[in-house]
């Protein structure tokens, strides 16, 4: 193919490339949200170290998020090695994704069916739609364009094996859907979408031998068979690695909840595409059920375009093809197995959109060549609707630009938002807005009464305005909704250790470490309880598990060194101590605790250095001062430990 022949291609490769850098242009101003960016980059110790052996190997292991994807870890982990935590820089890496993905998906639709312009406009309906801001501006939807970006890779490589099949071709396009898996498990649909392309525009089957449609289809089925156990194997993984916190059980939301809002979201995702308004972060789920007229017209939307589709038949195989694209790709993400309490999520549409792209601009295309109508007037009225979207999707950056315009855009375009209340609330707790914050936590309760994370939410404020009484009510409550919610019961237990209530808060302590065996300040704090019991073995038990997880943690080491020394291994608990030394230097207690652990041995000239040390960094301290005392007057009596620690 000459160059000559390929310059209508390379033209509007480039300019879908300008034109998704136009309207994406706004993201560079964009900070990092408070919605999971602190789970996936901000806060995740792992990542915040760059690419490092040991987070390698977390990777392959960790189920932050709700998801296994090793992958999307460690496109996080590149991103910190290069420009630490920059949100310029990782907002730069998701868009860099997202073009390729467009321009994959402009090859690759050009390739199969050798039509320039239809193709040209898929793929730049799917670069520049608003609906494309919530993967590409929020770092915690890596998983989506990077997903997004194999999965287009896996479609150039079947258009290659089809051309000229062979093992090293197929390996390759396997390959490609193995890393799309490990980056998001959303890709599991592709092998039936690859068999969709067969029908149009491979048109495979035609070829096949057969009365049936089963049986031409079956060679092509046993082809992708391989690819199908991969993929029911990662869907059994994605199930088993659900956490409880994100899983709906069926008898909070049963089957009779989730069919209605599953047909609803099909409807509302074709609108959405088609009139981009009033797009927000969550949607979340009602607290009491819609009317049944929504549903129903979303049944009879999805049933009779279904109906219209397999009426028109062979002759326009393209409508059948992008309309089961649709369907088949929303199905694992339109709620009948449902994560979390939203509806639905713009993200979701990031590959399924293509299937209504498709029939769209095939459609307009047959029109133009059945009626014999001006090519001038569709190309016109294309450049309005992308002029439009750049100018949407410029928009729609804007409410991304930090956590309060994200929260406050949702809660102005939705109504009974109670978890973005909550979430705004924290935000705003955060920036010292409190009188603000707990407003926010209390029209959330107002909302939905049983909302366990603005009961504890409103708890931690609560507490922090001294009104510990009513911060326990709310922790109580929080249980009372999800008896497995770890922070509340933490905190229940923190506010009861306070109280001298440790009996409970040893209990609540407990309970935490069944539910998270590996909660380091639990670990912690239950073994100071313990120590202060007298039962040294279990709390050393504890503390030991606190230093495998995060080691160098000064106030454990502090803690066992203290246990030590109470069982009488003095020279251990020093050892302890002087770990605390290098970690925390000023850390007074440990100078303290050391010093006496040297008198006790009768080495008086370290225990009076340490013990003076502490008295100049605490001054307000009596404790060390007058151990001092002792020491001069010749007096290093062990048995005033516990009398001088009782301060």
């Amino acid at each position: 193919m000459s160059l000559r022949s390929r310059l209508p291609a390379i033209l509007v490769a480039l300019g879908l490339v300008v034109a998704t850098l136009l309207a994406f242009e706004p993201v560079r101003e964009n900070g990092f949200v408070s919605f999971d960016d602190w789970i996936y980059v901000e806060g995740n110790d792992e990542i915040r170290e760059g690419w490092t052996l040991e987070g390698f190997v977390w990777a392959w292991t960790a189920v932050r998020g709700s998801l296994w994807h090793p992958l999307t870890w460690f496109s996080h982990m590149l991103d910190v090695e290069f420009f630490g935590l920059d949100p310029v820089g990782h907002h730069a890496t998701g868009l860099i994704l997202h073009i390729l993905n467009v321009l994959l998906l402009f090859l690759v639709l050009g390739r199969m069916t050798g039509s320039l312009w239809p193709s040209a406009f898929v793929a730049a309906v799917f670069a520049l739609h608003p609906l494309r801001v919530e993967s590409v501006a929020w770092a915690a939807e890596r998983k989506d364009v990077l997903s997004g970006f194999f999965w287009m890779l896996t479609l150039a490589a079947y258009a290659g094996y089809v051309r000229r099949p062979g093992i090293p071709r197929y390996l390759g396009l396997a390959a490609a859907f193995l890393l799309g898996l490990l980056a998001k498990p959303i890709v599991v649909t592709l092998p039936f979408v690859l068999l969709l392309l067969d029908y149009w525009p491979l048109e495979r089957s035609q070829g096949v031998a057969g009365r049936s449609a089963i049986r031409r289809a079956w060679p092509l089925i046993r082809e992708k068979l391989p690819l199908f156990l991969i993929a029911g194997v990662f869907a059994v993984v994605t199930l088993a690695v659900q956490p409880d916190v994100t899983l709906v059980d069926w008898e909070v939301l049963p089957l009779e909840a989730r069919l209605p809002n599953s047909l609803t979201a099909y409807a509302l995702y074709i609108r959405d595409l088609v009139f981009p308004n009033n797009l927000a972060v969550l949607y979340p789920f009602p607290t009491s059920p819609p009317p049944l007229w929504q549903p129903g017209l979303a049944l009879v939307l999805v049933a009779g375009v279904s109906v219209a589709i397999a009426t028109v038949g062979r002759s326009r195989r393209y409508l059948a093809v992008g309309w089961l694209w649709y369907l088949g790709t929303l199905l694992p993400v339109i709620g009948l197995v449902q994560v979390g309490f939203q509806t639905r999520a713009d993200r979701y549409t990031y590959l399924p959109s293509i299937g209504l792209l498709i029939m769209v601009a095939w459609g307009a295309a047959d029109l133009q060549r059945r009626f014999a109508l001006r090519k001038l007037w569709f190309g016109a009225g294309a450049a309005l609707v992308l002029a439009a979207l750049v100018f949407a999707t410029r928009v729609q950056l804007t409410h991304w630009r930090d956590s309060v315009t994200l929260y406050e855009r949702a809660l102005a375009v939705t109504s009974g938002n109670y978890p973005v209340h909550s979430n705004l609330g924290s935000v705003l707790v955060s920036q010292g807005r409190n009188a603000e914050a707990r407003g926010h936590y209390q029209r959330a309760l107002e909302i939905k009464p049983d909302y366990v994370y603005a009961l504890y939410n409103l708890g931690v404020w609560l507490q922090r305005d001294g009104d510990v009484e009513a911060a326990l009510e709310h922790y109580r409550a929080a249980l009372r909704s999800d008896p497995d919610h770890v922070r509340s019961r933490y905190n229940l237990a923190v506010v009861q250790a306070q109280r001298g209530e440790l009996e409970a808060a040893s209990r609540n302590y407990t309970r935490v470490l069944e539910i998270d065996a590996d909660h380091v300040s639990a670990h912690h704090n239950l073994g100071n309880l313990l120590r202060a019991e007298g039962r040294l073995e279990a709390a050393i038990t504890h503390y030991r598990r606190v230093v495998e997880l995060e080691p160098g943690h000064p106030r454990v080491h502090y803690g066992w060194g203290h246990a030590l020394q109470l069982r009488g291994e003095l020279d251990a608990a020093r050892d302890h101590y002087r770990k605390v030394r290098r970690v925390a230097p000023g850390y007074a207690e440990a100078l303290y605790e050391r010093g006496l652990a040297f008198a006790r041995s009768g080495r008086l000239e370290p225990a009076i250095a340490d013990l003076r040390e502490a008295a100049e960094l605490r001054p307000d301290w009596p404790a060390p001062l007058r151990a001092l005392a002792r020491l001069r007057a010749g007096r290093p009596d062990p048995k005033l430990e516990d009398a001088e620690r009782a301060r």
